[in-house]
């Protein structure tokens, strides 16, 4: 039985570099942001947003999130979403997480990306409950079935554990068949301690700068990875062209749903 307590961060920034102000753009008539909190809250874990913008607080308490229409069972009833004031100098979405965390009394802080509106709360528990004796930090990983070699999809090998070996924006292994890719989703679990130091007090790495990926900072401070398989039901959006094979997502999901049985 998972005894920790837990608690999800969402980092958001309001001018992302490839896609700013992204966490307002409407997906199938809803904002993106509201999207993923909508699903965290439904995980029943305390939910913070980190952000250093004034205006993204003020969009998240702009909406009251009605709990009751999300039909979740609660037990312990959170607080609501509180948002918590980054600095503007964090370099990566853990950083910011990191920095969060200091006000925060959890053993657990999971990292729960605010472009991934695909997201879904069970998704989210299983990367919570990958963490173990052995393993301090966690992340989600999918069959990449929306196969593109673009800047936004991050591409993970692991080995024969079960632990993250490498990730890179290039397709990794290279290979024909691209069945056997794995692509990143971006739901990370940290023992807290250990995201302290990580995103505290390590610096980014050679291969953390040349490729863009904070969760190498683990790999090269030499801490596994227990890489934790999702459903392939999930897209980032890192661009303004995902928004439209995220809506198609949705909409046949819908569909595949309404669809009577033959």
């Amino acid at each position: 039985m998972f005894e920790k307590t837990v608690s999800i961060v969402i980092p958001v920034q309001a001018n992302s570099k490839r896609f700013p102000k992204k966490y307002a753009a409407e997906i199938c008539g809803r904002p993106m942001l509201y999207r993923v909190i909508d699903n965290c809250i439904k995980t029943g874990f305390q939910i913070h947003v980190a952000t250093p913008d004034q205006e993204v607080i003020n969009f998240v308490k702009a909406e009251k999130f009605y709990l009751d229409n999300l039909k979740v069972e609660w037990k312990n009833p959170p607080i609501g979403i509180q948002c918590i004031k980054t600095r503007s100098d964090n370099t990566t979405g853990n950083e910011a997480v990191a920095e969060a965390a200091l006000e925060i009394e959890s053993d657990v802080i999971i990292n729960v990306q605010g472009d991934e509106p695909l997201i879904q709360p069970s998704w989210i528990k299983k990367v919570a409950y990958g963490l173990d004796a052995k393993h301090f930090v966690s992340n989600g990983f999918a069959p990449d079935v929306y196969y593109n070699a673009t800047a936004g999809t991050i591409y993970m090998v692991m080995n024969k554990m079960g632990q993250l070996m490498y990730a890179s924006r290039e397709p990794i292994p290279v290979c024909i068949e691209t069945s056997d890719i794995c692509k990143q989703v971006c739901v990370y679990a940290f023992n807290k301690t250990a995201l302290l130091e990580l995103y505290g007090n390590i610096n980014k790495g050679f291969c953390e700068k040349r490729e863009d990926i904070c969760i190498l900072r683990a790999i090269e401070a030499g801490i596994p990875v227990r890489m934790i398989g999702l459903p392939n039901e999930s897209h980032s959006v890192d661009y303004k062209e995902d928004i439209g094979i995220v809506e198609k997502i949705i909409t046949d999901k819908m569909a595949k749903d309404i669809t009577p049985e033959k």
